[in-house]
Order: C-alpha cells, then sequence, then structure tokens
C-alpha cells in the first residue's frame, strides 16, 4: 500500500469511528453502512495489518446498517455514551482532568488546536470539544491532509501533517481513548463492544505507525526539520 493510499484508510478509519460514537441516526447508520461496505473492498489489502480482526469485525457490523432498528441502538447509545447516567464518558476531561474547572481551559486549548488547521468545533454534533468523536475528526482531517501531500509528492507538508498527528496523539487521543476502549468493550453491546475493539487496536496501531512513518521525514533523513515546539512532546 502506498503512502498515499495508508494515509487515506487512515483518514477513512478515524472518521469512521468517530461517526460511530455519534447519534446513531437513520442517515448517520446508513452513511457509515456505505462506508464500511466500501472498505471491505479494500480487505485483501488490509489483511497483512496487525488490527485486520478488529477491523474486519468493526466492518461487518457496521456494513448491516441499521440492525438492531435504530430507535432501540438510540437508545442503548443513550445509556451507555450520552444520558445523564452514561457508563462510558467519551471525552478527555473525564480521564485525564482532576478538577472541574480544568475543564474550560482544556476545550479552549483544543479549539485553539482545530482552529490553527481551519476547523472548528460543531457543537450540534458532539457537546464539546474533548468529546472523542471531534478528536478523531481532527485526526481524520490530518490525515486527509498527509495523503493530499503525498499525492502530489510534497514530502515536506506530509511531514508536517504526521508531526502534527503525532503531537496530538501524544497529548490527547492516546492517552486517554484506549481506557474509553475498554469500557466500552465491558458492557457486551453488539455493536459498541465492537467499536470499543477496534478503537483500542486502532489507537495503539496508528501511535506507532505515526512515529515509524515520520522516521522516513525526520531529521536524520536531512528532509523534514521539526519546529522546536514539536521536538520532545511527551
Amino acid at each position: 500500500m502506498s503512502r498515499r493510499a495508508l494515509a487515506g484508510f487512515r483518514r477513512d478509519a478515524y472518521a469512521m469511528l468517530a461517526g460511530a460514537l455519534l447519534d446513531p441516526d437513520e442517515a448517520r447508520l446508513a452513511h457509515l453502512a456505505f462506508q464500511a461496505r466500501r472498505l471491505q473492498r479494500l480487505s485483501n489489502r488490509l489483511s497483512g495489518l496487525a488490527i485486520y480482526r478488529q477491523w474486519s469485525a468493526l466492518l461487518r457490523v457496521l456494513s448491516a446498517g441499521p440492525r438492531p432498528p435504530s430507535d432501540a441502538l438510540r437508545a442503548e447509545f443513550t445509556d451507555l455514551l450520552a444520558g445523564p447516567a452514561a457508563s462510558c464518558i467519551p471525552c478527555e476531561s473525564h480521564y485525564l482532568l482532576a478538577e472541574r474547572h480544568e475543564v474550560p481551559l482544556l476545550n479552549a486549548a483544543l479549539e485553539r488546536e482545530y482552529a490553527a488547521v481551519g476547523l472548528a468545533w460543531n457543537p450540534k454534533a458532539a457537546d464539546a470539544p474533548d468529546h472523542l468523536a471531534v478528536e478523531l475528526e481532527y485526526m481524520a482531517f490530518l490525515c486527509g491532509r498527509e495523503a493530499h501531500a503525498w499525492e502530489r509528492r510534497r514530502v515536506e507538508d506530509a511531514g508536517l501533517a504526521l508531526v502534527r498527528q503525532q503531537r496530538f496523539m501524544r497529548q490527547h487521543v492516546g492517552r486517554w481513548a484506549p481506557t474509553f476502549a475498554r469500557e466500552l468493550m465491558a458492557t457486551g453491546s453488539r455493536v459498541y463492544a465492537v467499536v470499543g475493539e477496534a478503537l483500542e487496536a486502532f489507537i495503539h496501531h496508528d501511535r506507532d505507525l505515526i512515529d515509524l512513518l515520520l522516521q522516513s521525514v525526520s531529521p536524520a533523513s536531512g528532509v523534514l526539520r521539526q519546529p522546536a515546539a514539536t521536538q520532545g512532546v511527551p
């Protein structure tokens, strides 16, 4: 798989996982089913990936469309992810912040991060900038920017997109999404446990993959110099 194709797959994977964590209305479920069936056609090109088993299971569930009926799935979504007594809170602040007064600071920092690449949080889709679906959509955008750079053979731009991905993974989504995913897996839900398993596997895999991809456009190669602000990011 070429670097452009790999970045494109990663973009679609992040976007699909994000969509699976939002309100499962019929339009969204139909879109997810369409995308899942499209990605299933690439299965022979993905069979070598370590996440193949979890990813294939996710595609099978999503490609089936709104089964169980969307009303039942929406009730489960509310119980697990969105209701006042939700058992799995899909927000970074829930996992990484000790004090509630820190939440506005985190969300302001995330909004600045999104704005730096021309994006804005949509409160109609997710209730906070630190919602996992928003963070995954941001990673999808960065992967799309990387794919476009590879297509145009702009190695430095691809490297800069990877630097942003690495920084955001280390500072945000990679620090808490696996824990959230394991909580989803523990619910035993026919749909959301599968989403959780695929999410955990994908985040672990992509965290390592970003590091490997970035090595090929690292200072050692002489192709890309990381901005000082991104060097030594914890």
